[in-house]
């Protein structure tokens, strides 16, 4: 008897957890944010559900429960619902225009009784049950909003702010996130990369079988870390998102994992310490760190112990970025750096005419001789910004004599 009385409780609560959540407009399953996207001083903690570009759509409950909260300011989610669910989260509806008869009369009966617009009411789970798919406002452009749209918020128990598109939601899409650009970071003083001590923003290219690569193997010497600067897309908008989780492989073992499931309020301040800020601030692109500096805490989008900050021995070494959506699709990114000894060149011009240049390369550091050479042209900023064509190349004992185009170092 004992037996069949738990196994009944387990289906109890495996049923109340799997419940189906129902979307919560009836004007299409199209969002402008999702979670996780970076706000500089905070997350997006929600999605930005479209409504037509129009106030006064349909607001639903998604999941059976009770009207927990009501609130309204003029900052903020503006007039917003909270419901507690019989799966036991809590579900935020905000910037809403107006809330159904009896919950805008309780409502405005709280704003005389504090005589102010603000309200921050509370109730128990007998005074306002309602079922999935009940009415319970209709959206808006209230508090801190810019055009109408309903802001959703799925969390847990503890209020804690969890991911709709991977705790909630379901959505059918077919799109792979998209890598755009991979930024190599000295880390420790001596560092560098392609034997320069500045960050080095690298293009990332596609071939046919959908994978990334980027170009050119990459040199390093010392501590360094990878960051990345890639969106998400869904079908029938052009808006752009956060992806879902990230992680970085170096010659086939885990180094580094970003994963956007949940993310409490405390931690909303460290948003910046996510992103590699510097290069943001020069308009070079916002770049998720693939690392974790030691100053910095640990949230919860770390999903791994491992820093990420990476030291490699001389010597080839696979990289594998993967980067996943909220439905599981993934995009691969894959390419070599090589740990090199640490160098310093000397380039000393020793032919000019109208129309090319040689230059002698000579070891200055390391002593080892140089064999082959990349040339570049650099931005301002000191990236890479054009590879420069080696017209002809002769060593001289250690030295690398090459001849560049002149139009290249005018």
């Amino acid at each position: 008897m004992n037996r069949h009385f738990i196994s009944f409780l387990l289906f109890v609560s495996a049923t109340l957890i799997s419940q189906d959540v129902l979307w919560p407009t009836r004007v299409g399953k199209f969002f402008s944010s999702n979670f996780g996207e970076n706000r500089d001083d905070h997350f997006h903690m929600g999605l930005d559900i479209k409504t037509n570009g129009k106030i006064g759509q349909e607001i639903l409950a998604v999941e059976d429960g009770h009207i927990s909260r009501v609130r309204s300011d003029f900052n903020g989610y503006g007039k917003a619902l909270y419901q507690r669910t019989v799966s036991g989260h809590e579900v935020v509806y905000g910037h809403l225009a107006s809330f159904t008869p009896v919950m805008e009369k309780v409502w405005r009966l709280q704003q005389a009784k504090r005589r102010s617009y603000n309200v921050d009411a509370q109730f128990s789970p007998r005074e306002f049950q309602v079922k999935k798919g009940d009415l319970i406002g209709f959206s808006g452009n209230t508090g801190h909003s810019f055009a109408p749209h309903l802001h959703f918020e799925y969390r847990s128990s503890k209020s804690e702010p969890l991911n709709p598109l991977t705790m909630a939601f379901n959505l059918d899409d077919n799109v792979m996130p998209i890598p755009i650009k991979l930024a190599v970071i000295p880390i420790s003083q001596g560092s560098l990369i392609n034997a320069s001590p500045l960050s080095q923003i690298i293009p990332l290219f596609r071939d046919k079988g959908g994978t990334y690569h980027f170009a050119d193997t990459i040199s390093v010497f010392g501590e360094f870390g990878f960051a990345v600067q890639a969106v998400d897309k869904r079908e029938g908008t052009n808006n752009t998102y956060q992806f879902h989780r990230a992680e970085l492989i170096i010659d086939g073992q885990p180094e580094f994992e970003l994963n956007y499931t949940k993310i409490p309020f405390s931690q909303g301040k460290f948003a910046k310490t996510v992103i590699q800020y510097d290069l943001k601030r020069k308009n070079l692109g916002e770049f998720q760190k693939l690392y974790r500096l030691a100053e910095h805490r640990k949230i919860s989008i770390h999903a791994s112990d491992n820093s990420g900050i990476l030291g490699l021995a001389p010597g080839f070494h696979s990289v594998e970025i993967n980067i996943f959506d909220a439905h599981g699709n993934k995009t691969v990114v894959r390419g070599m750096v090589a740990g090199t000894f640490p160098m310093t060149l000397e380039a000393k011009e020793i032919f000019r005419d109208k129309k090319v240049v040689t230059l002698a390369l000579a070891p200055r550091r390391g002593g080892l001789p140089i064999r082959d050479a990349v040339v570049y042209n650099f931005t301002p900023y000191g990236f890479p910004d054009q590879k420069v064509d080696i017209l002809h190349a002769e060593q001289v004992k250690k030295d690398l004599h090459i001849t560049i185009p002149l139009s290249a170092i005018q």
